[in-house]
């Protein structure tokens, strides 16, 4: 839940408190310098059954706080926030607090009362934008790299891989050292890794160069 909705939802139910001439402070109680009285929120709890697939339909979700005073001995603010409830937006919940609850703050148990707030959390589908132009559809050049692989003395070396750099595109060199890449960019170079017999050669065929690439390897018999 977005924050902007937990802060409405607090300032509305301490601008209640303060209509109850109770000042009351969002937050656990506090052991030192104590305020009068406490608007504690703890849990989110659902308030429908969400289902998946709703869209922008709105989420309702309880928000339970707790109200308490924030001395161990003080019932005086607790009885201000129970008349004020009588006909009022938000109902007491008398239910047991765990004893974990005070704990986790360090404070003695102190007299407390529930209150579920029902927040609406909307989520709106921004509208798509209006077409007001045909489709176009911008398309890259594209160009197949085609080549031979020569060793020593010129000689075609077969069964080589012959692959673009970033690997996407691969092929072997067929008997006669040929090997051909179709659908390569054509407005820029294309850098080709050679690999076989154990070595790796690089290549750079430059953009919108029409011939065949002559590649020659020198491999060096052991």
């Amino acid at each position: 839940m977005p924050e902007g909705v937990i802060s409405a939802t607090t300032g509305a139910l301490l601008r209640w408190a303060a209509g109850a001439g109770l000042t009351a402070v969002a937050g656990p109680p506090a052991a030192e310098s104590p305020a009068p009285a406490y608007c504690w929120l703890l849990a989110l709890l659902p308030e429908q059954e969400l289902r998946p697939g709703t869209g922008a339909n709105p989420v309702r979700l309880r928000l339970r706080y707790l109200l308490c005073a924030g001395r161990p001995d003080d019932l005086e603010p607790l009885d201000r926030l129970l008349e004020a409830s009588i006909g009022g937006p938000y109902q007491p919940v008398f239910e047991p607090v765990p004893e974990q609850i005070w704990s986790a703050v360090h404070v003695a148990p102190r007299p407390a009362f529930y209150v579920d707030v029902v927040a609406r959390l909307d989520r709106p589908r921004p509208p798509a934008p209006r077409v007001t132009a045909p489709l176009r559809l911008d398309t890259a050049p594209m160009r197949a790299v085609a080549g031979v692989v020569l060793g020593p003395g010129d000689v075609p070396v077969p069964g080589l891989r012959v692959e673009t750099g970033d690997g996407l595109a691969a092929a072997h060199t067929d008997g006669a050292g040929r090997f051909t890449l179709p659908g390569l960019p054509a407005d820029r170079p294309i850098t080709l890794r050679l690999t076989g017999r154990g070595r790796q050669f690089h290549h750079q065929v430059p953009a919108d160069d029409p011939r065949p690439a002559v590649i020659r390897c020198e491999f060096r018999e052991d």
